[in-house]
């Protein structure tokens, strides 16, 4: 009983460091799947800016116009995707 009680302050313990860490500590890549230009590309523009400046770090926008069809091919397969 003694164990378990340790065993858990210890993971309490150990959850509590990991949530403390900076997030995000690199930039982050918004992906659209459209080509640049369009109003996809303009609105995740403002977002990334709106996004950047609230959590304090860069936000970079990749516009790929290939993975608008990807997601259609896999919509349509019935994939599930995580």
């Amino acid at each position: 009983m003694i164990r378990r009680a340790i065993a858990a302050a210890l993971a309490l313990c150990a959850a509590l460091s990991a949530a403390a860490q900076d997030w995000p500590a690199k930039p982050i890549r918004m992906v659209v799947p459209f080509s640049p230009g369009g109003v996809a590309d303009n609105s995740a523009r403002v977002v990334a800016d709106r996004l950047g400046a609230r959590l304090g770090q860069q936000v970079i926008v990749e516009n790929r116009a290939d993975l608008a069809r990807w997601a259609q091919v896999v919509k349509q397969a019935g994939i599930r995707v995580d």
